[in-house]
């Protein structure tokens, strides 16, 4: 399939990091041989083709998470990114990241996010998985050791089940401060 993500040149200028995951590959292109990129990002690279021309393309890809547009106060590019593409007839696919995401910035885009309030999801909003790699290749080297069950089961969340009290008050206090901010209409998320 053929993406168009708008100036190559100008969004890979950018920090990898505050791309869109799919888009990683891509930023090594001709830097990295495809055979290392294949084992770091797998292949579904190969099925994609990044083009220059709108016109060209099969849809359209916001290079940077919705978040990304919000946080830099820079949704006016996104905007104009997105008429473009409506111009052009091609569908807008837009990738939300954390845990809260943010608002569409059109209705008919489509979403992928990896978290969300069913009652705010859009009609074209989908669930995408969290992209990273496997954290049991890289701190156990392969080899996963199963804890023997407890008398006392341990549930966690990202890794908050074992967090001090303060810690997780801390945590539930910020929830109910950005929570408080979107109810009385300070803040989009």
């Amino acid at each position: 399939m053929k993406v168009y993500i708008g100036d190559k040149s100008e969004v890979f200028s950018k920090l990898k990091k505050e791309l869109v995951d799919f888009l990683f590959p891509f930023y090594y292109s001709g830097q990295v041989e495809s055979d290392q990129l294949k084992e770091k990002y797998g292949s579904y690279f190969d099925h994609y083709e990044l083009v220059e021309s709108i016109d060209k393309a099969d849809f359209s890809l916001l290079p940077f998470p919705l978040n990304y547009y919000y946080q830099n106060n820079c949704k006016q590019n996104a905007l104009q990114f997105i008429d473009e593409s409506k111009n052009a007839g091609k569908d807008i696919v837009a990738i939300t990241t954390g845990d809260f995401g943010v608002p569409a910035l059109d209705p008919d885009m489509i979403v992928l996010s990896p978290s969300g309030y069913q009652s705010r999801r859009l009609k074209k909003q989908f669930a995408m998985l969290a992209l990273f790699n496997d954290p049991v290749a890289r701190f156990f080297s392969g080899n996963f050791k199963v804890r023997e069950k407890a008398d006392k089961p341990l549930v966690g969340f990202c890794g908050q089940g074992a967090s001090s009290k303060l810690r997780y008050a801390g945590v539930f206090g910020a929830n109910v401060f950005r929570n408080l901010k979107f109810y009385l209409r300070l803040s989009l998320s």
